[in-house]
């Protein structure tokens, strides 16, 4: 299946993306369960505004 997105859209996706990195790296790597919790949540909110912002056609 192919999405289209705007480039704004896009790089928020993206960033997402590396937010959800560096909290399996906090996780997995570091041990550093609060700061992961931290980004995961932070990320849980930005998911929650950008699924809140989408028009579907």
């Amino acid at each position: 299946m192919r999405y289209y997105a705007d480039a704004p859209t896009k790089e928020e996706l993206e960033d997402l993306k590396r937010g959800l990195h560096v909290a399996m790296e906090n996780l997995i790597n570091q041990k550093d369960y609060d700061e992961a919790e931290r980004v995961l949540r932070q990320l849980d909110q930005r998911l929650v505004s950008l699924i809140n912002e989408i028009v579907v056609r």
